[in-house]
């Protein structure tokens, strides 16, 4: 690989990973963060970065029928909001994964910089809890300096979030959960690059610590079905000591939930898993999918309409709702089947390749969609980027010495 070819990787690499701290900034046109700006600025260097790769056309198959249940969901029920901006998310999410991915995805120059921003990210999150519980002050998330604003007023109120009941520090990312997702995937980028889990056990162990301190309930269940699929790269020693605390952590947060101290982030997001029914994110959220006529939830009202429809039901100025609930509104069962068959042949294809950092992938990205608003944001183009790396073109992707550049510069 010549100079100027690992330059563009790298380039693109720092870029990439830059553009999810970049998400929680405003990027001066409504409805679209810094970073998503960035990611089309990516994509339009990828059509003229040179490469030239036959590329898989399911994901814009997905799409275009997605595109067009829209359509008629428009024509059905008509507009309740400007789709515009969700349609060209949608499309960037598609070009991201299937466009970007083989032209300028490199397993080991991804993986060297997300570890070193998660380095960072868990540094600041580390600094974050001294600060807010040892020197009782506040160090903000998202900054308001200059023209750098955030992508929400609420992420810089940070009287209130300062003095909210539940403190919940996200590093330098705008929510705790966004964090979660970001440490994730490094953490998951890590374990398969690493021959033996123990050569690269500081850093696997620091971003899991990073993990639990950001104190995001699905990243905390998903770091240890993690650990759990990455078991057999340990040594005999090292997985006898790992199952013993494992088990014994486990134990300590599913049995004894109500030990820890009250008031904490930590107890907070534990104590959503006694009341997932009345999660906005899970039980209200697929509450929300009784009141929508029948007929409209056949093909759904339209991407981007979705939300503004079901506030216009529950006469509610503030809607918090899943991917999935999104899905169905917006695209109906017809729409989510089809994304369902998707997801359903990355799985397959992930298991062929016997990759297990895209089938990990797989099941995190669908977990998520009934958790939290993922599917089509950001970070699920940060996690399908990584299933299409490993499974769909792994051959252009995936280097073989991802060991040798996790660190250097």
């Amino acid at each position: 690989m010549s100079s100027k070819t690992n330059r563009k990787y790298n380039t693109f690499a720092f870029w990439f990973v830059f553009s999810f701290v970049l998400n929680g900034y405003a990027s001066g046109v409504p409805g679209v963060s810094l970073g998503s700006l960035s990611f089309f600025l990516i994509i339009v260097f990828s059509l003229f970065s040179g490469s030239k790769i036959k590329q898989n056309a399911n994901i814009y198959i997905v799409v275009t029928l997605l595109l067009l249940l829209s359509v008629l969901g428009y024509i059905s029920v008509g507009l309740y909001a400007n789709p515009l901006i969700s349609i060209l998310k949608l499309v960037v999410w598609a070009l991201m994964i299937n466009q970007v991915c083989p032209s300028l995805f490199r397993s080991g120059e991804v993986t060297k910089w997300m570890t070193r921003f998660s380095i960072a990210a868990v540094i600041y999150l580390a600094l974050q809890l001294v600060v807010k519980y040892i020197l009782g002050g506040y160090l903000p998330n998202i900054f308001n300096i200059g023209i750098l604003k955030p992508y929400e007023m609420d992420y810089a109120d940070y009287e209130r979030l300062s003095e909210s009941f539940i403190y919940r520090p996200a590093s330098f990312f705008s929510e705790s959960s966004f964090c979660g997702n970001f440490l994730l995937a490094a953490l998951l980028l890590n374990l398969e690059s690493s021959k033996h889990i123990v050569d690269r056990i500081k850093v696997l162990v620091f971003l899991s610590a990073g993990i639990i301190m950001s104190s995001s309930t699905s990243a905390i269940i998903l770091l240890f079905i993690a650990w759990f699929v990455y078991f057999k790269k340990l040594r005999g020693s090292t997985k006898m000591i790992s199952v013993l605390i494992i088990a014994a952590v486990i134990f300590w947060i599913f049995l004894n939930p109500i030990n820890i101290s009250e008031g904490s982030n930590l107890a907070y997001s534990l104590d959503k898993l006694n009341n997932l029914d009345s999660s906005a994110r899970l039980g209200r959220s697929f509450g929300y999918l009784a009141l929508v006529d029948p007929n409209v939830l056949f093909i759904g009202v339209g991407i981007g309409n979705d939300l503004e429809y079901l506030k216009s039901l529950v006469h509610m100025d503030v809607l918090y709702i899943n991917s999935l609930t999104s899905l169905v509104v917006a695209v109906g069962v017809i729409g989510t089947l089809i994304m369902f068959v998707f997801v359903l042949w990355l799985l397959f294809k992930s298991v062929s390749k016997r990759s297990r950092i895209a089938v990990c992938l797989v099941i995190f990205y669908i977990i998520k969609a009934f958790s939290s608003g993922m599917m089509f944001s950001p970070y699920g183009i940060l996690y399908l980027m990584m299933v299409y790396a490993y499974s769909v073109y792994d051959e252009q992707c995936v280097e073989n010495n991802n060991n040798d550049v996790i660190l250097k510069a």
